[in-house]
C-alpha cells in the first residue's frame, strides 16, 4: 500500500545533527524514537508497511525498519532518512516481512534487488498486486512484464505468501463478504482494526465491478 510520508520529525533531524548511530539515537532520546515510530504508525494506517498487519495489534513487536539496510555500507548514511523508514512487525520466527528482507538482502545483490524492489513510500503497490480467494497475492495479470518481475521479487523477498499472511488475507475476505451489502466506506472502517486494507479494498473493487 502506498504511503505517503509527512515530513521528517524534528528528533530524525537532531540525531543526524549529533552525528548519533542508531543505536545512540534510541538509547539518548527514547522520547524522540518513540515520537518517530509513533508518526510511521499514524501515517501508515495502523499496519505494517510490508505485510499490512496490524500494528497495534502486537505493538512490543513494532519496529522502525529501514527499507534499504542501514547496516550495509551503501546505506549507513540513510539511517536517519525520513523516507526510508517504516513501521514493521517482527514476524513469528522472523520468517516474513522485514525480517525475511533483511535476512535475503545482502552486500553481493543489493543493487540488483534495491533496483527493482516495490518501495511502499515511492511506489504504489496496489498497482502491482491481485489476491486470490485461497488468500495469496500475485502480480496482477493486465501489468507489463517488468512489473510482473518487480512484483514476483517483492512477494519474494518479503515471503508474502506465508502461510500465515495467507490465512489472515482469505479470513478478511471472508469478513469482508460477510458485511454484505454494506457500504465500501462502512466495511473499511469495520475491517479497520483487522489490517490488510489492500485487501479489502481489492475484494469491494470486485463486488462494485
Amino acid at each position: 500500500r502506498h504511503i505517503p510520508k509527512g515530513d521528517a520529525p524534528a528528533a530524525l533531524i537532531n540525531a543526524q545533527a549529533h552525528r548519533w548511530t542508531w543505536a545512540e539515537f534510541s538509547e539518548l532520546d527514547h522520547i524522540g524514537h518513540s515520537a518517530v515510530k509513533q508518526q510511521s504508525i499514524r501515517e501508515q494506517g495502523d499496519v505494517c508497511a510490508y505485510t499490512e498487519l496490524p500494528l497495534l495489534e502486537n505493538p512490543k513487536d513494532v519496529h522502525l525498519d529501514h527499507f534499504k539496510r542501514k547496516g550495509l555500507p551503501a546505506y549507513t548514511d540513510l539511517r536517519f532518512n525520513w523516507d526510508n523508514l517504516l513501521a514493521a512487525l517482527h514476524s513469528r520466527g522472523r520468517e516474513y516481512g522485514a525480517d525475511h528482507k533483511d535476512s535475503v538482502i545482502n552486500a553481493d545483490n543489493h543493487l540488483e534487488y534495491y533496483s527493482k524492489l516495490i518501495n511502499p513510500v515511492i511506489d504504489d503497490p496496489q498497482s502491482f498486486f491481485q489476491y486470490m480467494t485461497d488468500g495469496s497475492i500475485m502480480p496482477r495479470y493486465d501489468i507489463p512484464d517488468d512489473n510482473k518481475e518487480r512484483a514476483d521479487l517483492t512477494i519474494k523477498v518479503f515471503k508474502l505468501n506465508h502461510g500465515y499472511l495467507r490465512n489472515r488475507r482469505r479470513g478478511i475476505m471472508s469478513l469482508v463478504d460477510n458485511y454484505g451489502d454494506l457500504s465500501g466506506d462502512i466495511v473499511r472502517e469495520c475491517c479497520h482494526d483487522f489490517g490488510f486494507p489492500s485487501v479489502v479494498d481489492f475484494v469491494l473493487s470486485k463486488r462494485e465491478s
